[in-house]
């Protein structure tokens, strides 16, 4: 036996034997959840025009951070063939906020939420159609807002298919990690509170920042591309979780105009647009519940390089024409997102 296969028989019997990854916790099972994403990023470069004359910022460095996080209770009313068949879900508390600081200070604030407070709803699998039917139970979505709630948040899509023995790689297909980073589908986030310090600071930036989050960018419309690969590493006895880890290094763009817009007063395609892109590496840890028989948690830390496109009409001293203000972005920076289900 040469050394790599008695590393691996060793990691066997170590880390215990084959494991299959299916969704089939006992039906009635309730679940705590709670999500959440922090970003800290710094422009490295930056360009501003006002009118298309080029402006030079009394400033160094410009930093921020950004955190969304939410709670919610499930209840799986029904599961078979890997999935949930009925799902209750009824949203809790959930938090939007944006720091911006020039030089080091402090400048400004934006708090807000998700738009499903008090929603309660069902997931109710159709066979026939393959997708998943929407009921209101309690809240004031409209149907339309409704569509848009994604159930999985037992990240099916991310479980290799097979029994898999420590050390087995697996490729899931990129589209998975979108219930992930985009949990729950689109909550409705929104501002509700800006405070700024510094008068020359427009209060568009710390919308357009608050924008730039993965949440944002893993819309179903957004590019997506590059490297997922899974590897099991074996189960812990002690702990009752299998491991498995999976490698990222991704490209992704979006469109975010028509998000910028739905929060600026005559807002038009011409005058207000916000565009992204991003590199993001790094790794994501999904631990399984093995007597369960569902993910327990999944934790992704990673770097993240963005470049970014803003505009939007600047306006002077009242009564002057709005000036047509343009930014350029290169940021960089570290991102964790985290989801926990008890």
């Amino acid at each position: 036996m040469g050394t790599r296969e008695w590393m691996a028989a060793l990691a066997a019997l170590v880390m215990g034997m084959g494991e299959t990854f299916v969704l089939a916790p006992e039906p009635g099972t309730e679940l705590e959840r709670r999500w959440k994403e922090e970003l800290e990023l710094e422009i490295d470069t930056i360009e501003h025009t006002i009118g298309g004359t080029p402006v030079e910022l009394p400033f160094d460095a410009i930093g921020f951070t950004v955190r969304r996080a939410f709670e919610l209770e499930d209840e799986l009313e029904a599961v078979a063939g890997g999935r949930a068949t009925s799902l209750v879900r009824a949203f809790g508390s959930s938090e939007l906020g944006f720091g911006l600081a020039l030089d080091g200070e402090a400048v400004g604030e934006l708090e807000g939420q998700h738009g499903c407070d008090g929603t309660e709803l069902r997931f109710r699998w159709d066979e026939e159609e393959e997708v998943y039917a929407r009921e209101r139970i309690a809240g004031e979505l409209d149907d339309e807002a409704l569509a848009r709630l994604e159930p999985d948040l037992d990240l099916t899509a991310l479980l290799p298919e097979g029994e898999l023995d420590p050390g087995a790689t697996f490729e899931p297909p990129l589209e998975a990690l979108r219930a992930f980073f985009r949990a729950g589908g689109d909550l409705g986030w929104h501002p509700e509170h800006i405070r700024l310090t510094r008068s020359d600071v427009p209060p568009e930036l710390l919308i357009a920042g608050a924008l730039g989050t993965l949440s944002e960018l893993f819309t179903p419309e957004a590019e997506l591309t590059g490297r997922l690969e899974g590897r099991f590493e074996g189960t812990d006895e002690d702990e009752g979780t299998a491991r498995l880890v999976y490698a990222l290094d991704l490209e992704l763009a979006a469109d975010l105009g028509e998000r910028f817009r739905a929060y600026m007063k005559e807002a038009t395609e011409v005058s207000h647009a916000l565009e992204l892109t991003a590199e993001l590496e790094g790794e994501l840890v999904l631990l399984w519940d093995v007597a369960g028989r569902r993910p327990r948690s999944a934790r992704f830390e990673g770097e993240v390089a963005m470049e970014g496109e803003l505009t939007f009409p600047l306006h002077g001293v009242e009564g002057g024409v709005p000036q047509p203000f343009v930014g350029e972005y290169e940021l960089s920076g570290t991102v964790v997102v985290e989801l926990t289900s008890e």
